[in-house]
């Protein structure tokens, strides 16, 4: 081979090793990032499962408003 297309090659090869790290790294990231989505999505769950239950209770609360403020009309 010619100097030059050792010269090339090796060039060649460090961009290669630069772009490998760059993907390794963003691959990662992506990892990282899937993990957080993850997290992201049952922290959703667990509020919307909070927040049905709170509208349930609030159903029964108010039920329960109309039963006493009946019961308060009956004896006036």
């Amino acid at each position: 081979m010619t100097r030059i297309t050792k010269n090339t090659l090796n060039d060649a090869e460090i961009v290669v090793r630069k772009y490998q790290v760059q993907l390794q790294r963003a691959l990662g990231n992506i990892d990282i990032l899937s993990d957080e989505l993850t997290k992201v999505k049952n922290d959703i769950k667990s509020l919307r499962q909070r927040n049905a239950q709170a509208r349930i209770e609030n159903d029964k609360l108010r039920d329960k408003i109309k039963e006493l403020q009946s019961k308060i009309e009956a004896l006036l």
